[in-house]
């Protein structure tokens, strides 16, 4: 009884902790395409993204759908603004939820601030697939907040 008692406490914890590692990477994942952006990592940013004609990629003013119009949407951005764009970035209010095993659903809060001390707000969301182990951008989208609510 003591040894069932033992192996259901720590099953329980391994499975918490699994559920805890799993959201750090969504996070991770999530963080790195904005970062590796502001970078002007051309490579990394594509990398991120699944490489599925289901892919796709909205902003208030155009929205790319599949993995080859991101490619390219990113390219000729990177292309036209080559230097590093000197943001902060603060994410916050995460909502995270797996979707089955190879699903996951994050929400979260953008604030970013330039160099020149201006901030913008906006509401980030990512559909992300796990593909060959990884998990990979399927479907970002995001959207400008009010300064103030």
């Amino acid at each position: 009884m003591k040894t069932s008692l033992l192996f259901l406490a720590l099953l329980l914890i391994s499975t918490a902790s699994f559920a805890q590692s799993a959201d750090e990477v969504i996070k991770k994942a999530c963080t790195a395409e904005t970062a590796n952006f502001d970078k002007r990592d051309l490579t990394a940013v594509v990398a991120g993204y699944a490489d599925v004609p289901y892919a796709s990629r909205y902003w208030p003013n155009n929205a790319y759908n599949g993995a080859t119009a991101i490619r390219a949407a990113y390219t000729k951005y990177v292309a036209s603004a080559p230097a590093p764009a000197p943001m902060t970035r603060e994410q916050s209010n995460w909502q995270l939820r797996p979707l089955g095993g190879t699903h996951y659903w994050a929400t979260y809060d953008q604030t970013s601030t330039g160099a020149d001390g201006k901030k913008s707000r906006s509401k980030e969301v990512r559909l992300l697939e796990k593909i060959s182990g990884q998990w990979k951008m399927v479907s970002v989208v995001t959207l400008p907040m009010p300064e103030s609510e």
